[in-house]
């Protein structure tokens, strides 16, 4: 039954996006609920919970999954974090091993930001960093991540996008 737990992170591994934590009911009794625990699940209630502790457990888990996006977003831009890149990469790679199937990543710069805060302020170098940021999810497809890896630098992970499509994307982005 525990096998549930290590599918469902599996599953939920393969996309990028919000971390879902994995909340399981019913557990018979306390070494249950310790297993589910042991074997991956974010929180654990047993068979006899009453329903508003069950509801306080999803909301317990939901904050859970709110406050590891705040962990894994760059707070100017809002786009993902060297931290997330980071994570991502290992598994994308692994994945992608696996499956048979490209992993593609863009890394971009860009030219003169230094001079633009030097000229206009950070304010402005800030708002030019969310708005390129804004325009890189736009245009990538929902698979793909896009990463804020540095101070003005970005990176696009896509899955299962071949070099010459890579390259296409790198062009119109």
């Amino acid at each position: 039954r525990l096998d549930a737990i290590a599918a469902a992170r599996s599953a939920l591994a393969t996309a990028p996006g919000r971390p879902t934590p994995i909340l399981v009911v019913g557990c018979p009794g306390p070494e249950a609920v310790i297993a589910a625990l042991a074997a991956g699940a974010d929180l654990a209630a047993r068979t006899d919970a009453t329903a508003s502790e069950v509801a306080a457990l999803a909301r317990a888990a939901l904050d859970l999954r709110d406050l590891a996006v705040l962990s894994l977003k760059d707070d100017l831009t809002t786009a993902w974090n060297r931290r997330y890149f980071d994570d991502c990469l290992e598994g994308g790679l692994e994945r992608a091993r696996a499956d048979g199937r490209p992993l593609s990543l863009i890394f971009m710069d860009l030219d003169n930001l230094k001079a633009v805060n030097l000229r206009h302020g950070h304010a402005a170098g800030s708002q030019i960093l969310r708005e390129v940021a804004v325009r890189l999810i736009g245009l990538v497809r929902t698979t793909d991540a896009v990463m804020r890896y540095g101070g003005d630098e970005f990176c696009v992970m896509m899955p299962g996008l071949a070099t010459s499509d890579a390259l296409e994307v790198a062009e119109r982005l």
